[in-house]
């Protein structure tokens, strides 16, 4: 199915690009193999450190999280629009990697210092440490992926990715075969990966820092302005929901069964995301050369999505018992229900990453930012009140009703360009 959507989205006749075909299956299946690695490292952590210990370090990873945006700035996003029509993206790439690494360092400063004053039983020092320096070397490691997505080498980008998510679980194996359950220690171990990958693909990757000038950074920032304010809403509303768990004063052991339900429901949505970040370039430079190719393109994105979002959902409907209670055991039945009742996530979600390719391959993000900031809003506004009256189920109810906001909003300015675009011929 997915085989031959991918050979109608690149046919034409004459085509040398044709091996985008390769490389979109390729990156695509090295999505699904990574986001399997990393659910099967999220569960194997919780169930051997216990939601106890797994509690402290998934507090740290949502406060992290949902503060990178001070360095990241949606600029890999930024990259796949803006790199889609230059011929160097290294050098693109260098200045990016320049800028996030000066503002990473400040960001992880500053965090140490908050975190341990707001919750120092929490947040425990060495835990936030290990946790702001891994987060911060695999944002990297994110940019040194798309520079090879743009340079049309997704083949090399997907067992990059690959082999970084498997260190980490041979990692984690590792300590467990040991008999370690130091949270220092498995912590330190992935620290130790993350960094060995982001020295080999800096090797392979090569980044150029030619054009690192006051003018070029001020440049930047202004161009992926929009990107930035996306990616800060983007981290806020997927991040909310465990930082209000940890705000209100929930137990550690809550906040790992609702940690691993949010955790996996976005590695899997990683999936349809990956997929579109190859499918990218080729949507941009059809929008702009020839529409009528582009709107085929288009058609056939939502077609794959949508089947592969039912697929998901079934999967997570009848899978989530049995697979869960196989590898957590009985302490995390909590999670199964939770997981059951955010189902509907999966489709909405990967539907809607669709939407996202839509709006930015015409040159609309911008337009992203107002349903972006009326779904943060409803979630953060009604997720506190559903945790003081309703607590998780009421959360739930939350989080489905601001996806849906979310989707129809995008679907409206979809709507628009259309309309748009009909009117100018």
């Amino acid at each position: 199915m997915f085989k031959l959507i991918f050979h109608k989205f690149f046919q034409k006749k004459n085509d040398p690009n044709k091996k985008n075909i390769v490389s979109a299956l390729s990156y695509g299946s090295a999505s699904v193999i990574t986001q399997i690695l990393m659910m099967v490292y999220l569960l194997i952590a919780a169930e051997w450190l216990g939601a106890e210990k797994y509690g402290h370090i998934a507090a740290a990873y949502a406060a992290a999280s949902l503060t990178s945006f001070l360095f990241n700035l949606g600029f890999n996003q930024y990259m796949m629009k803006a790199g889609s029509t230059i011929p160097n993206p290294r050098s693109l790439g260098g200045t990016v990697l320049f800028i996030k690494s000066v503002l990473g360092i400040l960001w992880g400063c500053l965090l140490f210092f908050a975190l341990r004053s707001i919750r120092p039983d929490l947040y425990l020092g060495y835990i936030i440490i290990l946790t702001i320096l891994e987060l911060l070397f695999d944002s990297l490691f994110g940019t040194f992926i798309v520079i090879l997505l743009l340079e049309e080498r997704a083949k090399l980008g997907s067992i990059l990715l690959s082999i970084s998510r498997l260190a980490r679980l041979m990692a984690l194996v590792s300590l467990i075969i040991w008999g370690s359950e130091s949270i220092f220690q498995v912590l330190l171990l992935r620290l130790l990966v993350s960094f060995f990958i982001f020295i080999l693909s800096w090797l392979i990757t090569k980044p150029a820092f030619d054009r690192i000038n006051k003018s070029e950074i001020f440049r930047l920032l202004k161009h992926s302005s929009a990107y930035n304010a996306s990616e800060l809403l983007s981290l806020i509303y997927i991040n909310a929901d465990v930082n209000i768990l940890v705000w209100f004063g929930a137990s550690p052991s809550l906040i790992a069964n609702y940690s691993i339900v949010i955790s996996l429901i976005s590695a899997v949505i990683t999936l349809p995301s990956g997929i579109y970040n190859v499918l990218l370039p080729s949507l941009v430079r059809s929008f702009i050369e020839v529409k009528q190719v582009f709107y085929r393109k288009i058609r056939l994105l939502y077609i794959g999505f949508s089947t592969l979002a039912v697929f998901l959902w079934i999967g997570v409907v009848l899978l989530s018992k049995p697979v869960i209670l196989a590898v957590l055991g009985q302490s995390y039945l909590e999670s199964i229900t939770l997981l059951i009742s955010l189902s509907p996530l999966f489709v909405i979600r990967t539907v809607n990453q669709a939407n996202i390719a839509y709006l930015i391959s015409v040159g609309r993000q911008a337009k992203r930012l107002l349903p972006q900031f009326l779904a943060t809003i409803l979630k953060l506004g009604l997720a506190i009140f559903a945790v003081i009256y309703f607590q998780t189920q009421g959360m739930v109810i939350v989080a489905i009703i601001a996806e849906m906001l979310l989707f129809f909003a995008y679907i409206l300015q979809i709507i628009r360009h259309k309309r748009m675009v009909i009117k100018s011929g």
